[in-house]
């Protein structure tokens, strides 16, 4: 079914554009006509992934308030989707704050503009974030992925939700037993299922280092509802229940409640979410909201600009010799990107994830939200002998670019290093 609903959007796309195509050409020739007194971008929106479609565009309106990458003329932008969508609730609210015209006009556009710089190069001025001029790197919003500029520490939530949005996500939550004065946690654990669905074409066995089996989470789950939490399971296509029931936990998508809407609303109220990192998480973070990463891996994957981010790590074991490796020994090692920079890495492997480390983490959480978190002389120390050795991993991704601020915000688990006090050594 899904395959045919695709293959009739895209004949729907291309008919479409093939019908307004002389009103493209005629749309090129203006924009570059009157670029002198005023110029008009565009730029295409990575649609298909939920965390590109979010949080591109949040970096891209936090740095148009800051007046980063404008434009001094007078200019307009534009943008354009791409024919799949991620999440539709999530463009209507982007729809509330930039001007997102038809696929089936601005793509053609962008391939006739491209096609008529090779008689007279505009420099790639038309397209925002993308300069020839000035390329470097590290792209520019909306093609920056990573909040390298401290955005999310120095502005509030971009998207904002109505009064109605609001009341209607609220009432829904009640359906699954879910007041509006009760406290609860997003758990997300990344697994294949959603991609293979989605795009069963491509061999995505590359991010199978990430997928983590749902049940890891029960004895923080476990923590959170006796601590006064409710916990809702996120993700809307996933693999397996967790083998955990009880009136506090929700396994959402297995509710009648799935919806891009709830997708949105249940993260945008949350506490806290705790995440093995994935697209999803980033509404999270794009609502201001605090993100629990407690068995990230690769180290330089780090989200480092926020403190709203907690942090502990997967563990990296060298096969020849069975023995975990120290953070010392990833950097003389070149593996802050490992798995991600198309090495070879067949003498690495990961070590198990440990319920008991994520649960412990969350405690970490738990104190920082009702303010009880403390630290002593002792994490100090450690803590500063962590963000020494971190400084000394490479800033930039060897694809992407800059992927760390020059300042760390995040926080490292206090837990975590008291558990790991080898990994500084």
């Amino acid at each position: 079914m899904i395959k045919i609903l695709k293959k009739k959007e895209k004949i729907l796309e291309y008919v479409l554009s093939t019908i307004f195509f002389p009103l493209s050409i005629l749309f090129v020739l203006f924009i570059r006509l009157i670029r002198p007194i005023f110029l008009i971008r565009y730029a295409y929106i990575i649609s298909t992934r939920i965390g590109h479609l979010g949080e591109n565009l949040e970096f891209y309106l936090c740095a148009k308030k800051e007046k980063l990458f404008v434009p001094k003329k007078k200019h307009l932008d534009i943008f354009y989707l791409n024919t799949e969508v991620s999440n539709k609730f999530l463009v209507k609210l982007l729809k509330r704050e930039i001007l997102i015209l038809p696929r089936f006009i601005m793509h053609p556009v962008d391939k006739i503009n491209r096609f008529f710089d090779h008689f007279y190069d505009t420099q790639d001025i038309h397209t925002i974030g993308r300069y020839k001029k000035y390329l470097e790197i590290t792209p520019k919003p909306p093609w920056l992925n990573r909040d390298i500029y401290h955005f999310y520490e120095n502005h509030g939530p971009q998207l904002k939700l109505s009064d109605n949005e609001l009341n209607q996500g609220y009432l829904l939550l009640e359906k699954i037993g879910i007041k509006k004065t009760d406290k609860y946690v997003t758990i997300y654990s990344r697994d294949s299922k959603y991609l293979k669905i989605k795009y069963p074409k491509i061999d995505w066995s590359h991010h199978d280092f990430r997928n983590i089996d749902i049940d890891t989470f029960i004895p923080a789950t476990k923590l959170l509802i006796k601590n006064g939490y409710k916990v809702i399971r996120i993700g809307n296509i996933v693999e397996k229940k967790m083998s955990f029931e009880d009136k506090n936990f929700i396994d959402y998508p297995y509710t009648e409640l799935v919806s891009d809407f709830m997708d949105i609303f249940i993260q945008a109220k949350s506490n806290f979410c705790i995440s093995t990192s994935s697209g999803i998480d980033c509404i999270t973070s794009m609502f201001r909201k605090k993100v629990v990463f407690p068995c990230l891996c690769p180290i330089l994957d780090t989200k480092s600009s926020t403190s709203n981010h907690l942090l502990g790590y997967r563990h990296l074991i060298d096969k020849k010799t069975g023995k975990k490796l120290s953070l010392k020994e990833i950097i003389d090692r070149k593996l802050g990107f490992v798995f991600y920079d198309d090495k070879n890495y067949e003498n690495i492997d990961l070590e198990p994830v440990d319920p008991l480390q994520i649960e412990a983490i969350v405690k970490d959480m738990i104190s920082i939200e009702r303010k009880q978190f403390f630290k002593d002389e002792d994490f100090k120390k450690e803590e500063k002998k962590f963000y020494d050795l971190f400084n000394q991993l490479p800033k930039k991704h060897p694809q992407e670019g800059l992927y760390h601020p020059k300042k760390l915000l995040f926080q490292i688990s206090k837990n975590f290093l008291n558990q790991n006090k080898w990994w500084l050594n």
